[in-house]
């Protein structure tokens, strides 16, 4: 989900809301009221960034995060919340963008740590080719949207 300057990610029962500079605190009140789940905002260090590009939920209380891109307080309050495992893939290579399945991972084939740490956590990792994809700033995630859109218009 995005939302004027953060987007959401769900974390089991619990939404996270990348928050920049762009974003109002009023748009967690309103996804809390509409989805009924707890809704925590995460204040990004690099403001025109997303919370996508700083962390990947791997599973219910687990996530690996590019640290760096969390403000220290927002970090310190996520590593409440989940187990939380640096990476320093270069953030170009869009390694958070990873598509999470319950055993496999789909990922660039140039984010080594990050593929390791998915390994380690028991993952299968399927790495592919991303180049053309990354030089536009996306990973493996922008994948979905043509996929679900193909799928919605079939249903229609």
């Amino acid at each position: 989900m995005w939302f004027n300057g953060g987007d959401v990610l769900r974390l089991d029962d619990t939404l996270l809301l990348g928050y920049g500079n762009h974003s109002a605190h009023e748009v967690a009140n309103d996804l809390q009221n509409k989805t009924r789940l707890r809704v925590i905002d995460l204040m990004l260090s690099q403001a025109n960034s997303q919370l996508m590009d700083a962390l990947l939920i791997v599973n219910e209380g687990q996530a690996l995060c590019h640290t760096n891109m969390l403000h220290p307080d927002s970090l310190a309050y996520l590593q409440e919340l989940c187990a939380v495992t640096h990476i320093s893939d270069d953030q170009a290579c869009k390694a958070t963008h990873t598509i999470m399945t319950e055993q496999t991972a789909i990922m660039s084939h140039n984010c080594y740590e990050t593929e390791q740490a998915l390994y380690d956590l028991g993952y299968e990792v399927q790495s592919i080719a991303f180049d053309y994809f990354q030089q536009q700033g996306y990973g493996p995630s922008a994948l979905i949207l043509p996929v679900m859109r193909t799928a919605v218009h079939a249903s229609l």
